[in-house]
């Protein structure tokens, strides 16, 4: 989005049509790919929902007059769906929205990663917490070679361009190994 979100959305949370954007947005970016929804607020924005028999997401405006603030729980899981099945794992962090958990859960849920019930935060550092252990989840501490290396003395590995030690000389701190024949794989600090 570009502009003030308030501006754009009424202050309200897209989060289906969004998920849909993000998923058509990554198709076509090899690799792996997923998509991180960080949010304060429960899905909605669906003005075909029915506002007087619907979950309302707000408490100060009546869904029966403004149905678009309406939880839209069951297309926004279809969504999240629809992202697994076209290979974009995703992980949904709830900023303060204990009052709409359930509806983060099953998001969740769908969202093919090991993590099957939002990640609940509320302040900075539980935010931090929540990224470091995400970003530790999706990325390997293997690398696979292309073939098997001559002589493991001729192999230097580097992190960030400084170069790590191979675990027989590293006396403590970050190393690497060689698993098998052809996987580097990173140890300790590294």
């Amino acid at each position: 989005l570009t502009g003030d979100p308030n501006d754009l959305t009424g202050s309200w949370t897209p989060t289906a049509v969004s998920l849909d954007a993000a998923r058509v947005a990554l198709a076509d970016i090899p690799g792996r790919n997923y998509v991180l929804l960080l949010t304060d607020g429960a899905p909605n924005c669906n003005g075909a929902l029915d506002g007087r028999t619907c979950r309302c997401g707000s408490d100060t405006m009546s869904c029966a007059d403004n149905p678009r603030l309406c939880i839209d729980s069951d297309r926004t899981v279809a969504a999240v769906e629809a992202l697994r099945e076209a290979g974009i794992e995703t992980f949904v962090v709830g900023y303060d929205t204990s009052i709409w958990a359930d509806v983060l859960d099953r998001m969740a849920a769908a969202g093919g990663t090991d993590y099957t019930a939002h990640i609940p935060v509320g302040d900075e550092a539980s935010l931090e917490a929540a990224m470091t252990a995400i970003a530790g989840s999706v990325i390997s501490c293997n690398v696979e070679l292309a073939a098997p290396p001559d002589a493991i003395q001729y192999v230097n590995v580097t992190l960030d361009g400084v170069e790590v030690p191979h675990e027989s000389v590293a006396s403590c701190g970050a190393a690497w190994a060689l698993v098998g024949d052809r996987q580097i794989e990173l140890r300790g600090e590294a």
